[in-house]
């Protein structure tokens, strides 16, 4: 028996070698082709991982700038909300503002400087705006009054002018920062651009009357009433002036709320 066993030690020695030199060379033939073991189940090829990775990371830097677009789209119409709505008397005023700053060729830098000066006097503005009202109010109730008091009606007059006067003289120091920041050309502007709306303030009266004048059914060969001259800076000063009564005032170039 012990024969036999050494014989058959001899001859399964190098089967048992051969087989783990075997095992060991197709772990590293698998291992070097990227295969996994087989008791791990099937493997990917990492190519194909990477590819949805990065379809993965693209969709989420999608929904993250979606999710932006949507919270500025609220911040805007929350901000716009907020806003007080302007009646088309503030509307004119406003846009009136932003013609004559186009046509003065009013800087950025100018109208950071123009809307600091607006801040920093808007309180007195308004305290001065309101005693004017509540002034001329006072007149309007002494003069309407059932029992007529000349003595009231006097007294009410002369707060009204005091508050008047205050008003004017602050509005004289609002003109004078304004002036201030503008260059001399602007103001060379401003001044010719007050010109040709005097000009053609002028020429529509003069039209008008001479309408008027006229026996119904002549024709006198002027341009129509409320049509605009033809020419550009016309059609511009129009846009400025639609009524044709507008006086410009450096006062204007203060934004208002």
């Amino acid at each position: 028996m012990a024969v036999m066993s050494s014989v058959s030690a001899r001859i399964l020695r190098p089967s048992v070698l051969w087989l783990a030199v075997a095992l060991v060379s197709s772990t590293a033939f698998a291992q070097g082709h990227g295969q996994r073991n087989p008791m791990k189940g099937p493997g990917k090829p990492k190519g194909v991982i990477g590819q949805r990775e990065q379809r993965a990371a693209q969709q989420q830097q999608q929904q993250q700038q979606k999710a932006a677009q949507i919270q500025q789209q609220r911040a805007a119409q929350q901000a716009r909300q907020q806003q007080p709505r302007l009646n088309p008397n503030q509307l004119q005023q406003q846009r009136i503002r932003q013609e004559i700053m186009r046509q003065i060729d009013l800087k950025p830098e100018q109208q950071t400087r123009i809307r600091e000066i607006n801040v920093g006097h808007d309180d007195e503005i308004r305290a001065a705006g309101r005693r004017v009202r509540i002034a001329r109010q006072a007149l309007d109730q002494s003069l309407m009054s059932e029992q007529f008091d000349e003595a009231d009606i006097n007294r009410r007059a002369e707060e009204f002018a005091a508050a008047r006067a205050e008003q004017i003289k602050m509005e004289v120091r609002l003109r004078a920062e304004v002036r201030r920041v503008l260059t001399t050309e602007q103001i060379q502007k401003f001044n010719q651009l007050q010109q040709q709306i005097r000009q053609r303030q002028q020429e529509i009266r003069r039209q008008r009357l001479q309408e008027e004048q006229q026996p119904p059914g002549s024709s006198t060969g002027s341009a129509p009433r409320g049509i605009p001259f033809e020419g550009e800076s016309d059609q511009r000063l129009a846009s400025i002036d639609p009524n044709n009564n507008l006086t410009l005032d450096l006062i204007m170039l203060l934004p208002r709320n």
